[in-house]
């Protein structure tokens, strides 16, 4: 789709604002992926940049968890289950609030816990409109 001359015109004032600062970032995704990443990002309450230099930054750091957990939609919004952890399960009536949700149980869930290495993402399989996400716990 070709960019409005508004568009065009916004874009330059970005260029000129940012003086060459920044470089943008695209990818390409599917739509339930950008969704699912569009909900985790919300929960956070970050900007997308923001979470991205944030997540980053754990990564780097090497001071992350993340924990594969499966999205179930159903009439009353979304239930959670960590495949990793029997019994660590949640929900919520929208995908940010069961995404945050996730996030406090599995820190209640791993309190005190011996270590457990979460697995890969690669080998959890979900069946129609179940989605998986990386969750890390909220430890604020």
């Amino acid at each position: 789709m070709a960019r409005s001359e508004a568009q065009k015109a916004a874009d330059k004032r970005y260029a000129k604002k940012i003086n060459g600062k920044y470089k943008p970032f695209i990818v390409n995704l599917m739509p339930e992926e950008l969704e699912s990443i569009n909900a985790v990002i919300a929960a956070s309450g970050m900007k997308k940049a923001e979470f991205l230099r944030w997540a980053v930054k754990k990564l780097q750091d090497g001071k992350h968890m993340f924990y594969p957990a499966i999205f179930h939609k159903n009439e009353q919004g979304y239930w959670v289950e960590f495949p990793d952890l029997p019994g660590c399960n949640t929900q919520g009536k929208t995908i940010e609030e069961a995404c945050k949700m996730a996030k406090e149980a599995l820190a209640l869930y791993l309190d005190g816990a011996p270590d457990i290495e979460p697995s890969l993402v690669d080998n959890i399989s979900v069946s129609g409109s179940d989605s998986v996400m990386l969750i890390e716990p909220d430890n604020d």
